[in-house]
C-alpha cells in the first residue's frame, strides 16, 4: 500500500495504493471501536494475504472499477488521427473495451476473435472497441506522433483488424477503469459504468500459457446477458496479459546493481536473441533496452523458473546446443530487475549474437541434395498450432549414407520445430493422397502435405533423420557413422507451425550431405525405440506412472536421445544401467512440453557395453489440473497415435561397435530382437 495501522505495513503487489474497494473497507474500520477495528483489519489483511499466496505470481483478481467513464473523455482515432469524445464511441446498450498492444503476444492472438465478436455485438447495440494505452505514442513533436500512428495503422491493416481502434492518449480511460494488462476486457453500460472486467475467454491458463482450447467465452457471454436485459452473471475474471505501462527507471541505478548494457545485454545476445529478434520465432524482440525493460519481470520470472530459454532437461549428460542458463546469469537478471532495471552507460547493443540466416545460406556448405516441398505452405492467422507432414521424395535409385543434414526454416516467425522421419514403404504418400491441399487443418491452412499431430501417422518407422529447433546448429556425425537411406526413401518432414495472428507462408527445406567416396562408413546410425507399455490412462489421475526397458545385446555407442509423449505427459526420464552398475540419468525432464519436442545429441558419444539396460520412466496427468488436457471433463485416454491418444517412447540413437544392426532383449537373458527399419545389405544378418 503501504497500509499502516494495527502494527501492519504491507505493499499491494508493488502498487502505490491498494484497490479502491479494499481501501474503503480499511477506512470503514475507523468508525468501529478499537478492539473491533483491530480484529476487522486483521481479518482483511489475512484474507488478502491468503489470496495473494494462492495466486503466487499471477495477477491479482481485479474488482469492478467504481468510476464512470465521462462522456467527454478524449480518445484518439487511429484511422483519422483526430480526437473524439467517449460519447461518440459508446454503444446504445453498452460498450466493450479491450486494451491492446501489438507487442503482447496474448493481445495480438486475440485480434481475429475480437473482429468476429465486434460484428456479432454491433448490430445488437453494443459497441466493441480496441484501445491502446498512451505509452504507444512517442514523446516529442507532432511529426513523431503522426509517424507512430501511421505505422500502427499500417500494422492493423496488415492484421486485418476492422473493429474501431483508439488511443487513450491522455490516460483518462485507463485511470477510470484501473486497467492493468493487455488484453483486458471491460463491458460498460450505456452510462459508462463497468459491468464486467477480466479475460476475453479462458484460452490462457497463465501468462503466455495457451490451453489449446476455449471452453468459456466470458466477454461474449457478458454481452449477451446485457443485450437480453439480464444482470451479468460473472462480473470479474482474471485477465492474463502484458503490463500496460511501466515507468522509465534511473539510468545508472543504485551502486552494485547490474546494468543492462554491461551485464544483461550480453546474456540476452548469447541466449535469447536467436529467437527474440524481428523475423524470428519469438512473439516479441529483445534486441534493445526499451524492449527488455518492457518484459523485465517476465524475463526474470521465466528464467528463474527455467522456462526460458526453452530447454526442458533439468538434468542430463552434456548435450550439444544446450540453451540452459547458468545460475550466475539467472542471478544477474534477477538483481537487475529487482534493482530497478538501470540501463547503464554504453553504446546501445542492437546486433543479435546469431542473426536469422539468409534464405540461401547453408552453414555446412552447398548440400549434395536439397529436398523442397515444391510449394508454399499457407498458415492461417488463428487456430490451434499446426503439425504438417511434408513428404519429400529423395529419388534415390541406390541406397546411400548421409553424414550430415541441415534444416532450413523458410519463415522463422512461424516454424516452431521440425522432426524428420524416413519412409520407404509409401505409407506417408498414401496419407498425403487422402488429404488434398487445404482439405484439412485449422482454419484455411493450405499447401502440400497432410496434417497429423502426434508423429508421422505410421509405425514402425523406416528410420529417423533428426530435426530442428530454434538455436540448434547443424553438425556432421562422428567419423565412420552415417544415416542409411534405402533406395526410394521419402523424408517426412513434420513441421510444427506456430500462428502469429496473421496469414503466413513457409517453404522449409532440408539439405543432405552424402558420404564422400573416400569416407568409410562402418557404423550405420540406428534409432532404437524403448516403449513404456500401457493400455490407457484413467480419467482424473494426476500422476499415472509408466515405464519400459530393454537390454543391449552387443557393445554399442550412444549418440542421441529423444523422449516422446503427447499432451498428457507430465515428466519423463531416460536412464542407462551398465552391467553390475547403478542407474545413470541421461536425460531428466520434470516438466514435459510436447511443443518443445527435440532430438538431444550428446556432446560426446558414450560407450555402452553389452547387457546395458536402457530405460524410460514417465508420468502422465489426465486431470483437470493439466491445462493441455484435450478433454474437458477428462476421460479415459487409450494408447494410440492420434492427437487425443497417448504413447510413451524413449528413442536412443545408437551405433553398433561391430557395424551390424543393433539388437536388444526385452529381458536381461531373453531373445535378441533386431532393430526395425532398413540397413545396408552388408550389415543385414
Amino acid at each position: 500500500m503501504p497500509v499502516t495501522g494495527a502494527g501492519y505495513h504491507w505493499r499491494w503487489k508493488g502498487r502505490k495504493t491498494p484497490p479502491l474497494q479494499f481501501r474503503k473497507a480499511w477506512h470503514f474500520c475507523d468508525r468501529l471501536t478499537p478492539e473491533i477495528r483491530r480484529l476487522h483489519r486483521m481479518g482483511l489483511m489475512l484474507g488478502w494475504l491468503l489470496v495473494l499466496g494462492a495466486l503466487g505470481e499471477d495477477p491479482p483478481l481485479g474488482m469492478l472499477p467504481l468510476g464512470v467513464v465521462p462522456a467527454t473523455a478524449p480518445l484518439l482515432q487511429i484511422v483519422t488521427g483526430t480526437e473524439i469524445p467517449w460519447s461518440r464511441v459508446a454503444g446504445a446498450k453498452g460498450t466493450a473495451v479491450v486494451w491492446l498492444s501489438l507487442d503482447c503476444p496474448m493481445a495480438r492472438s486475440s485480434l481475429p476473435g475480437l473482429v468476429r465478436l465486434a460484428s456479432h455485438c454491433g448490430p445488437q447495440g453494443v459497441a466493441l472497441v480496441g484501445v491502446f494505452p498512451a505509452e504507444i505514442l512517442p514523446g516529442g513533436d507532432a511529426t513523431k506522433k503522426d509517424k507512430a500512428i501511421g505505422a500502427l495503422r499500417a500494422k492493423l491493416l496488415e492484421l486485418a483488424v476492422t473493429l474501431p481502434v483508439l488511443i487513450d492518449h491522455t490516460g483518462e480511460l485507463q485511470r477510470v477503469l484501473e486497467a492493468r494488462v493487455t488484453p483486458e476486457a471491460f463491458l460498460l453500460d450505456s452510462r459508462g459504468k463497468a459491468l464486467y472486467r477480466g479475460r476475453i475467454d479462458d484460452g490462457y491458463s497463465a501468462r503466455l500459457e495457451h490451453r489449446g482450447r476455449v471452453d468459456r467465452e466470458d466477454l461474449r457471454l457478458a454481452i449477451n446477458e446485457v443485450v437480453a436485459g439480464k444482470p451479468v452473471g460473472v462480473s470479474v475474471t482474471r485477465a492474463y496479459g502484458c503490463a500496460l505501462s511501466r515507468p522509465i527507471p534511473a539510468r545508472n541505478g543504485s551502486p552494485g546493481v547490474p546494468t543492462y548494457q554491461a551485464r544483461v545485454a550480453p546474456i540476452l545476445r548469447a541466449h535469447c536473441q536467436v529467437c527474440h529478434q524481428p523475423g524470428a520465432l519469438a512473439p516479441f524482440p529483445l534486441t534493445r533496452y526499451e524492449e527488455a525493460l518492457r518484459w523485465a519481470e517476465d524475463i526474470r520470472d521465466f528464467t528463474r523458473a527455467r522456462r526460458m530459454p526453452p530447454w526442458l532437461p533439468e538434468q542430463s549428460v552434456p548435450l550439444r546446443d544446450c540453451r540452459r542458463l547458468s545460475d550466475e546469469d539467472i542471478q544477474t537478471i534477477g538483481q537487475w530487475v529487482d534493482g530497478g532495471c538501470p540501463e547503464g552507460e554504453s553504446a546501445p547493443g542492437t546486433i543479435p549474437a546469431q542473426a536469422v540466416r539468409a534464405p540461401d545460406a547453408w552453414v555446412l556448405g552447398q548440400p549434395d541434395l536439397i529436398l523442397d516441398p515444391g510449394a508454399d505452405m499457407e498458415i492461417a492467422a488463428e487456430g490451434p498450432d499446426l503439425f504438417r507432414c511434408l513428404v519429400l521424395p529423395t529419388g534415390l535409385k541406390e541406397g546411400c549414407y548421409v553424414t550430415a543434414y541441415e534444416v532450413k526454416p523458410g519463415n522463422q516467425s512461424v516454424v516452431h520445430h521440425m522432426v524428420n522421419y524416413l519412409d520407404n514403404q509409401g505409407r506417408a504418400r498414401k496419407l498425403n493422397d487422402k488429404q488434398a491441399p487445404g482439405a484439412a487443418g485449422a482454419g484455411h491452412d493450405r499447401g502440400p502435405g497432410y496434417t497429423f499431430s502426434m508423429g508421422p501417422g505410421f509405425f514402425p518407422l523406416t528410420g529417423d533423420l533428426g530435426g530442428w529447433a530454434p538455436g540448434s546448429t547443424p553438425h556432421r556425425l562422428s567419423p565412420g557413422v552415417g544415416y542409411w537411406l534405402p533406395p526410394g526413401t521419402d523424408v517426412v518432414m513434420q513441421v510444427h507451425y506456430h500462428r502469429t495472428g496473421k496469414a503466413e507462408k513457409d517453404r522449409s527445406r532440408i539439405g543432405l550431405y552424402f558420404a564422400k567416396p573416400a569416407e568409410k562408413i562402418t557404423r550405420p546410425f540406428q534409432v532404437i525405440p524403448v516403449g513404456a507399455p500401457f493400455l490407457g490412462i484413467p480419467a482424473g489421475n494426476v500422476a499415472y506412472p509408466v515405464s519400459g526397458k530393454v537390454w543391449l545385446a552387443e557393445d554399442c555407442t550412444l549418440h542421441m536421445l529423444m523422449p516422446h509423449m503427447h499432451l498428457l505427459g507430465k515428466s519423463i526420464r531416460l536412464t542407462v544401467t551398465r552391467p553390475g552398475g547403478q542407474g545413470e540419468i541421461l536425460l531428466d525432464i520434470p516438466r514435459w512440453d510436447y511443443n518443445w519436442q527435440e532430438h538431444y545429441f550428446l556432446d560426446k558419444p558414450i560407450a555402452l557395453p553389452a547387457g546395458t539396460k536402457l530405460e524410460v520412466e514417465a508420468v502422465f496427468d489426465n486431470s483437470r489440473l493439466n491445462a493441455r488436457n484435450p478433454n474437458s471433463p477428462p476421460r479415459m485416454v487409450l494408447v494410440g497415435e492420434g492427437t487425443t491418444n497417448e504413447m510413451c517412447f524413449g528413442f536412443f540413437g545408437l551405433t553398433r561397435d561391430s557395424g551390424g544392426p543393433v539388437g536388444v532383449r526385452l529381458a536381461s537373458k531373453g531373445l535378441v530382437l533386431r532393430r526395425l527399419g532398413n540397413l545396408p545389405p552388408q550389415v543385414t544378418p
